[in-house]
């Protein structure tokens, strides 16, 4: 009989010792998958033209001009109206050290063209 019991103590010890590796093991591999599967759906975020489209207006009561509905959504990745945005150069005046704005005539002057 104390044999038997001996045995049984073994084999419950070992079982349970197996039982928790196992769910460790399980959970690693579960949290590696999660990351993995995050890691693809950010780089499906990340194909979404928008925030590089000359219709998107950066202000989040109207993101988009043309399509303010589906801006900076996943429909917006095939978006048949999207046009990179062109390179703007800045004023000539505004590239002097220390300058952080064009003086005020130089505005003014701009806005009346």
């Amino acid at each position: 009989m104390i044999l038997l019991l001996s045995i049984f103590h073994v084999a419950a010890t070992l079982g349970l010792s197996l039982g928790i590796i196992c769910l460790v093991i399980l959970g690693i591999w579960r949290t590696f998958e999660t990351c993995k599967q995050g890691v693809n759906y950010l780089k499906h975020l990340h194909e979404i033209p928008c925030s590089q489209c000359i219709y998107f207006t950066g202000n989040y009561q109207l993101k988009c001009t043309v399509n303010p509905i589906g801006a900076l959504t996943e429909e917006a990745i095939g978006c048949p109206d999207y046009e990179p945005t062109r390179k703007q150069t800045a004023i000539p005046s505004c590239r002097r050290a220390g300058w952080k704005n064009p003086p005020y005539y130089q505005v003014k002057a701009l806005l009346k063209r």
